[in-house]
């Protein structure tokens, strides 16, 4: 109520565009943009809908592909559900492109692709705990992810 705001955010090629419309003391809008890589911690931005629950939205990597790497050894899921687990799973150090992520129930999903020399290009779901970021697929497991934001 104290503040009055209007958050939109949009995908801008490999970026993310975050524009925060608000009202200055003296009653006029002011508009303030700001356009940086989409994180790669796969934060989000927090909005109270008012009603005791945040509201989210969820931006994948910055590029065209997110990557990361398996923390944990996790099972694959044919659908961000818990109850669609497969007898698969990836092992720590395995590498992934991450495709998307999805809050489901509470529950946060990673879509992923791995390639393997098993059974080729697997695509399917892992939570989204157990997957590190990366900035790149042939990073190290334990590389440290850059962010350099540009804000006007």
């Amino acid at each position: 109520p104290a503040e009055k705001e209007i958050v939109s955010i949009e995908r801008y090629g490999p970026l993310a565009r975050t524009e925060v419309y608000s009202v200055t003391d003296e009653d006029e809008i002011k508009l303030s943009t700001t356009i940086e890589d989409i994180d790669y911690d796969f934060s989000r931005v927090s909005i109270n809908s008012g009603n005791d629950q945040d509201s989210f939205i969820s931006i994948r990597g910055g590029r065209e592909e997110a990557f990361g790497c398996i923390a944990t050894k996790s099972y694959l899921y044919e659908a961000p559900d818990s109850g669609t687990a497969t007898t698969m799973y990836l092992i720590p150090d395995d590498k992934v492109v991450i495709k998307d992520i999805r809050r489901v129930r509470g529950d946060e999903w990673a879509e992923v692709t791995y390639s393997s020399s098993t059974h080729g290009l697997i695509r399917a779901w892992v939570e989204r705990l157990s997957v590190q970021p990366l900035n790149q697929l042939d990073a190290p497991c334990d590389a440290p992810i850059a962010d350099s934001p540009i804000t006007n």
